[in-house]
C-alpha cells in the first residue's frame, strides 16, 4: 500500500523504506544493528577473519551455544547471511559482507543455486 506522501507501506503499517535502511545498514556493518549477547557471539564467529566459511559446529565450538539457539539466529538473520552446500563439510555459512568465495567446484554452486540448496542433504 501507498500512503499519500509516497511511503510504501507493509499490511503492519511498517513504511517499507525504514525496513530497507535497517537491513542495508546491517550489511554494512552488523555490529550496527546486532546487540544480542548471543546473536553478537555468531556473528563475531562467522566475522572472525581466520575462517573463510563456518560450519555450525565451528560456530558452536567458537561461541559455546548449543546449535539450535545458533540456528534460529543464522535464521532470524538469513538475509545478512550467505550458505552453500560442501559436499565434504556440509551447510557453510558466510557473511553477505565478505568477498571470499567458496572452493566449492562451479557446477556444484551452480546446482544448488537452481535447487533452491535442495539437492544435496545436509551433513
Amino acid at each position: 500500500m501507498t500512503t499519500s506522501s509516497g511511503a510504501t507501506v507493509a499490511s503492519n503499517g511498517v513504511d517499507a523504506t525504514i525496513v530497507t535502511d535497517y537491513w542495508n545498514r546491517a550489511l554494512e556493518n552488523w555490529r550496527q544493528v546486532i546487540t544480542e549477547p548471543d546473536e553478537v557471539a555468531v556473528f563475531s564467529a562467522l566475522d572472525d577473519p581466520e575462517w573463510d566459511w563456518r560450519t555450525l559446529e565451528g560456530i558452536a565450538r567458537d561461541t559455546e551455544l548449543k546449535p539450535d539457539i545458533i540456528r534460529h539466529i543464522l535464521g532470524k538473520y538469513a538475509v545478512l547471511i550467505r550458505t552453500t552446500q560442501s559436499s565434504k563439510y556440509g551447510v557453510l555459512y558466510q557473511l553477505k559482507n565478505r568477498t571470499t568465495q567458496t572452493d566449492e567446484p562451479l557446477i556444484d554452486r551452480a546446482l544448488d543455486f537452481i535447487s533452491m540448496g535442495k539437492r544435496r542433504k545436509s551433513a
